[in-house]
């Protein structure tokens, strides 16, 4: 299992209605990164996270990509992002 804290970069999908590729080329611009999606708000918890690479050209490697599965305390650092960006609600 992967831990949050492998990654350079972390991206959350947001959008239901753009493929998940596009959003990926639109948001990874940096070279040499390390990046790890999260498709929650697509996907729900199936098959969740993927992780890809940048090039040279700091454009995504769809070569690279591929399922990851994290553990228990980054589930929750991943929640935590989504929460605060108001992709998951929580009841108060």
């Amino acid at each position: 299992m992967k831990s949050i804290k492998d990654y350079d970069v972390f991206i959350s999908i947001q959008h239901k209605d753009q493929p998940i590729h596009e959003q990926i080329k639109i948001t990874a611009t940096a070279p040499h990164k390390k990046i790890l999606v999260d498709t929650f708000r697509v996907n729900g918890e199936e098959d969740r996270f993927l992780e890809i690479c940048s090039g040279d050209d700091g454009k995504p490697d769809f070569t690279t990509l591929r399922h990851v599965r994290l553990d228990e305390d980054s589930i929750k650092e991943a929640n935590k992002a989504l929460i605060i960006s108001g992709t998951i609600y929580t009841k108060e």
